[in-house]
């Protein structure tokens, strides 16, 4: 796959950098059909708001090359307070966008939880304590939260964005849109801060601006769920040395009984998070005015009795009433969506469950969707799969969200921490478990090892043939939008008419996956990606020399091979064929085919399909016959078939 050169990418979106609002037109009262009225600007995508659901929506359809337009009503991005613990999940994800270097040096990682409690005949004391994400329930590199602030995720996203030659159009509200039967591009009009209406085009609407979405609002979205009676403050600032309290560095819960609780962070530079219960229900008379900084630090010190705190400094404070709701659709059409909502636009919940974090995994699931059906590629159908994969996680989410509420309102430190441990991969956001689609294919023969489909493999690791680099087979593909076809053997000699086989089938011009890939190839090379500067040193275009549809990969049991005696799919793919020979930096100690796969006898061989989000799409296992590869090559054709746009191929 051909990625714009530096000179190529500056001459095309030196105009998309930042568009002005002069380059916008007026509204239009309706649809004018009048072929000789000047033309508006057509974006490919407009995504309503900058949050670190946009942007990284917005950093993932720019890397595949899609011309994207991203707005947000303020001037800058988010300078104080809001979110800021990132899960291990979304470390990955970073990690895969190669995006997470940054961050990990900034934050503060947190691996316990902490519990302290007191009651009148009981002064405050340390009930217990335990680790976050446990080894035996999360599989992960990463098995801690990163505190860090909202405002640096959302600087990684666009110093991304900055680097691809995009930028976000910022001091626009959005206000309303404007559809018609059979015109397929929406109208979008939206007000500067001079009051100007202005206009312009889009194919896709996305919506990620925040729980008082106002795309939701257009589209008649009603909130469904409750908002309870909880309110609570949050404490972004620098404690003074005389607060004595002795687990500042981990996530702690305070609770005291006929007061309240409290939650505390360790945050960058030093700083800590404090949230602090300030009404527990409707029933209190509290009024909202009295609800202040001033009223959070007393009840905090009367939470933390005999232990004060004392603030040097308070940069942000915030106060939130506990939200659990989810949208009533996702998005306009149940079949043929043209107008999405992502983020706290769709669901929200309270801190406990990590909003920011689950707004990063919708943006995760649908930037490669609508990639695919933006460029013909797939089924417009392919859409409605995001809404029907993401809603029930947030039905569950809620309801964890409403056990985890429950304990901590309650005070009652082991039934919060059975809850927390018990969904502890969930949690994580590795749990997030996708259903039989046409996107998950359930696998064929016995289930062995830990690979699910609809689901996120744990870590593995492998050395890679080319120069013996060890790596993570989840991280070492740069994502680029497309699948990963990973096949394993055990022995190279036992499977070579099955690798033949299995080549010669996906490079024929006349197999359905042959087809797929060289229309993928035809279209990427009218619409390219948009290269970095930083992509000269990863050198993406390595890892789609076959096609931008996937990345031929290919695990072998055993070293002593040379990149020449492979099948061909894989002579030109070396830099993703690998040796499962480095167990001892895996987190378990095993073998990437112990571990994914159960183990395999000589005589196997199997393959994995992997989603570009990561989640693995089907499976198959056999013996490494001619027979065998005739049905990997059939499972392989039809489950591109499945979704992409049979009529285009």
């Amino acid at each position: 796959m051909k990625f714009q050169s530096s000179q190529e990418k500056l001459e095309k979106t030196k105009l998309r950098r930042k568009p002005t609002h002069r380059n916008l037109k007026r509204p239009s009262t309706q649809h004018s059909n009048d072929e000789e009225s000047e033309p508006r600007i057509v974006y490919q995508v407009t995504i309503v708001g900058a949050g670190p659901t946009g942007l990284c929506l917005a950093a993932n359809l720019i890397r595949c090359g899609i011309n994207v337009l991203v707005i947000d009503n303020r001037s800058t991005r988010t300078q104080t307070g809001r979110a800021d613990s990132l899960l291990p999940k979304t470390i990955e994800t970073l990690r895969q966008m190669r995006l997470s270097d940054r961050l990990l040096l900034k934050g503060v990682k947190v691996h316990e939880t902490r519990f302290w409690s007191s009651s009148p005949e009981e002064p405050l004391h340390r009930t217990m304590k335990d680790v976050l994400f446990p080894c035996d329930q999360v599989d992960t590199t990463d098995p801690y939260l990163l505190n860090v602030h909202q405002g640096f995720v959302e600087e990684v996203f666009l110093k991304d964005m900055l680097e691809r030659g995009y930028d976000v159009t910022r001091n626009l509200t959005f206000i309303d849109y404007q559809t018609a039967p059979g015109n397929w591009p929406i109208d979008v009009i939206c007000e500067t801060s001079n009051n100007e209406r202005i206009a312009f085009q889009t194919q896709y609407l996305i919506g990620c601006d925040g729980a008082h979405s106002q795309v939701a609002q257009a589209m008649g979205v009603r909130q469904v769920g409750e908002n309870s009676g909880e309110v609570w403050g949050v404490i972004d600032g620098i404690l003074d040395s005389t607060f004595d309290f002795p687990d500042l560095y981990s996530k702690t819960n305070v609770h005291a009984q006929d007061i309240g609780t409290a939650i505390l962070l360790p945050r960058e530079r030093n700083m800590t998070r404090m949230y602090v219960e300030l009404r527990s229900d409707s029933s209190e008379e509290t009024s909202s005015e009295v609800l202040t900084s001033a009223y959070a630090v007393q009840r905090a010190a009367e939470i933390f009795e005999p232990h004060i705190p004392s603030w040097r400094t308070i940069d942000w404070f915030g106060r939130y009433q506990v939200s659990r709701r989810i949208a009533s659709k996702f998005s306009d059409s149940p079949a043929y969506p043209k107008i999405l909502l992502c983020g706290d636009a769709a669901h929200t919940h309270s801190p406990q469950t990590h909003g920011l974090n689950t707004g990063i995994a919708d943006a995760w699931n649908l930037a490669w969707k609508l990639n695919l059906v933006l460029r013909r590629l797939a089924h417009p159908t392919l859409l409605a799969t995001y809404e029907l994969e993401r809603r029930p996680i947030i039905d569950n989410l809620i309801d964890f969200d409403h056990e985890l509420g429950d304990a901590l309102s309650a005070g009652d430190p082991a039934r919060f921490l059975e809850t927390s441990l018990r969904n502890a991969r969930f949690a994580s956001g590795f749990g997030a478990d996708y259903a039989p689609n046409v996107l998950n294919v359930p696998q064929r023969g016995s289930l062995l090892g830990a690979l699910r489909v609809g689901s996120i493999p744990p870590p593995a690791r492998a050395s890679r043939l080319v120069d013996g680099c060890p790596i993570d087979l989840a991280l070492d593909v740069p994502v680029l939008g497309q699948f990963r076809i990973m096949v394993f053997t055990k022995a190279l000699s036992s499977a070579s008419e099955w690798l033949e086989g299995v080549s010669a089938h996906v490079l024929s011009d006349n197999s359905r996956i042959g087809r797929a890939a060289r229309r993928t190839n035809v279209e990427y090379s009218t619409q390219p990606p948009f290269a970095a500067v930083s992509d000269d040193y990863v050198r993406p275009e390595r890892y789609t020399t076959v096609s931008g549809l996937f990345t031929a990969a290919l695990v072998l049991g055993e070293g002593g091979v040379e990149v020449e005696e492979l099948p061909k799919l894989w002579r030109e793919s070396k830099w993703a064929v690998y040796v499962d020979d480095v167990p001892h930096l895996d987190t378990k100690g095993m073998t990437a085919g112990e571990k994914w796969l159960g183990g395999m006898s000589r005589s196997e061989v199997a393959v994995v399909v992997m989603r570009p989000d990561g989640v693995v799409g089907t499976m198959m296992r056999g013996r490494g016959t001619r027979e065998f590869a005739g049905k990997a090559c059939t499972l392989l054709d039809e489950y591109f078939e499945g979704f992409m746009d049979v009529d285009a191929i």
